[in-house]
């Protein structure tokens, strides 16, 4: 405030310099009051004026006084002006009082309404990001269910490949053994059923299965309805044993379909087909949406027919198996004989009975 008052002083001091000066230019310097009153003065310093008379003092007295009137009417003009000066800086500061005042009314009023709005956008950026981190953890748990899903349809190696976006090039095995079983009569127990109950019995009987295969070296390629698939030394390879693991798997299907029967029709009992075929196949994923993992090859083909050729609760298995089975020993075979292979002609066949336990 003080700095404020001490500007506003200088201000007026050089603007009041600057009013004498052009009033006494205008007014009085150069005029013969002037004159007359500088050489009377001179005369009066150096003491050049001879003697005084009443008409000397007359006139510096005359000059005098119209000197002391220009002072006088300089000090009015200064006075007018100092005091125009500082009504119009009043009115200035008071507009701008007024101004601030009505900033600071505004400010006070709008101030609680941007604390609600910002209370309440920041309410909702919070909410926003904690169901934004609630979607996520749930798109993470979905993930990982996706993940596991697509590690039990497809093959470990395989499924990795295909979340790192890579290409999953076909695969040749040389020794492999594949499986197939089928359920006789299927068409017939369905007509007498619901599809729920077909569901159900499918269900207990694929659980069944899939808890067998947990305890050999084999893997589940897929399931069409009634129809199961196996193959044992893929995707990891077991040139060894890939044959006598097959083996023992699925004697060990056969004897459990031996106790099983369907629930819902009394006296029924499940019987399957089984066959087996050892040899060289080609494994690759097929499809992108929903991707397969598929065995190709005369492999497959010749064990599919080993199945649709089988009897009930029978196990038959091609030459190339029996030799596989022959090498590793420890199970008893025996010759079925010629049957005519479609596609192939008449091949000769055996049917696994069991383990050999002297072997």
């Amino acid at each position: 405030m003080h700095l404020l008052a001490i500007t506003v002083g200088f201000e007026f001091f050089h603007l009041c310099r600057s009013l004498v000066k052009t009033y006494l230019e205008n007014n009085y310097l150069g005029g013969s009051t002037d004159v007359d009153v500088e050489r009377m003065r001179d005369e009066i310093l150096y003491g050049a004026l001879n003697g005084s008379d009443v008409e000397t003092g007359t006139l510096w007295f005359s000059k005098m006084t119209k000197f002391l009137n220009v002072l006088k009417a300089i000090q009015d003009s200064l006075a007018l002006d100092t005091v125009n000066g500082l009504q119009e800086e009043v009115e200035n500061m008071t507009d701008a009082l007024i101004e601030s005042l009505c900033v600071m009314v505004v400010a006070l009023i709008l101030f609680p309404l941007v604390i609600i709005a910002v209370y309440r956008l920041t309410s909702r950026i919070q909410a926003y990001a904690q169901t934004l981190q609630e979607r996520t953890r749930d798109l993470d748990v979905e993930r990982k269910r996706s993940e596991t899903l697509l590690f039990e349809l497809l093959p470990a190696s395989v499924a990795q490949m295909l979340l790192n976006h890579q290409d999953v090039p076909p695969v040749s095995y040389p020794a492999v053994t594949v499986f197939f079983s089928d359920i006789v009569g299927f068409t017939a127990i369905c007509s007498r059923s619901t599809p729920m109950q077909v569901i159900d019995m499918l269900n207990s009987l694929y659980r069944m299965f899939d808890d067998i295969i947990d305890t050999f070296d084999v893997y589940k390629v897929e399931t069409i309805g009634d129809a199961y698939m196996v193959a044992s030394g893929l995707p990891r390879q077991n040139v060894d044993g890939h044959a006598s693991e097959m083996a023992a798997m699925a004697l060990e299907v056969r004897t459990k379909l031996s106790v099983m029967t369907v629930q819902h029709l009394a006296g029924e009992s499940l019987r399957m087909r089984i066959g087996m075929n050892s040899g060289p196949v080609v494994a690759g994923v097929v499809g992108h949406k929903m991707p397969r993992y598929c065995l190709f090859g005369d492999t497959v083909n010749v064990a599919s027919r080993m199945e649709s050729t089988s009897l009930p609760l029978k196990i038959q298995v091609a030459e190339s198996t029996k030799h596989e089975l022959d090498r590793t020993g420890g199970f008893i075979l025996t010759m079925r004989g010629k049957v005519d292979i479609k596609g192939k002609g008449q091949m000769t066949t055996y049917w696994l009975e069991g383990l050999d336990e002297a072997g």
